[in-house]
Formats: C-alpha cells, structure tokens, sequence
C-alpha cells in the first residue's frame, strides 16, 4: 500500500514543483525580505534566462527556489554577496 503511495504521489510532487518562464510571468513579485533588487520583479521586463536574473542586460541574482504550493514565492540570490531574498506573487 505504502509503494502505490508513493508511486501516485511522486509524479504529482514533482509536477508541482517544476517551473518555467511563463509560471513565472504571470502576475509581478513583490519583494519580501532578504536581498533587495527592487520594490517589484516582473519577468515581463526583467529577462530571465535559465535561471540568471538579468536587469538591463546585467547579470543581477539567480532564481534558487520558487514556491507553488500554498503561497507562490522566489528565492533570488546575488551574485555578489551570495546574499538571498525572497519575493512573493502578486
């Protein structure tokens, strides 16, 4: 019983987990707490490429982590300082 447990939900965790440039364009972040690029994030103008977050064609931060479970939020950790924020979904 326990294996057909985990057989049905591990696919159904890991779809859940995954993301890509369009989960992320839908609607803007707002900055949370942590390391600061700015008030908002929208990916609609700030490119992201794999997971490199670009502002003005400058490498900026890189997306460690995104949430969807309960409440949509990113991790972003600076190049610089290897300093982490958290933004959430708006």
């Amino acid at each position: 019983m326990t294996k057909i447990f985990i057989y049905i939900s591990l696919p159904l965790f890991l779809i859940s987990c995954s993301t890509n440039d369009k989960k992320l364009e839908k609607g803007w972040w707002k900055y949370g707490e942590g390391y600061y690029i700015g008030d908002v994030l929208d990916f609609k103008r700030h490119k992201l490429s794999n997971d490199t977050i670009f502002i003005n064609d400058k490498p900026i931060a890189l997306l460690t982590k995104y949430e969807n479970f309960i409440s949509k939020r990113i991790v972003i950790k600076s190049l610089e300082s290897d300093e982490t924020g958290t933004y959430h979904n708006k």
